[in-house]
């Protein structure tokens, strides 16, 4: 589940998106990221996410973890 600043309510453990992208090491002209996610909506489509690469290294977003 990717949360974004307040909209994310529930507990759960979080990695700054930030921290990620220093990881993955986007290319130098990549614009966007795609997140995709484990979980699936009621149709049974897999969720996914995806935002300008600028706006990931915002303090406020970060990607909740849940166990399942």
């Amino acid at each position: 589940m990717l949360c974004r600043g307040l909209e994310c309510d529930r507990e759960m453990d979080r990695c700054a998106d930030r921290d990620l992208m220093h990881q993955v090491e986007p290319l130098p002209n990549a614009e966007y990221a795609v997140f995709h996610c484990a979980d699936v909506n009621d149709e049974g489509i897999a969720y996914h996410e995806s935002m300008a690469v600028a706006d990931c290294y915002h303090p406020q977003n970060d990607f909740g973890l849940r166990a399942q």
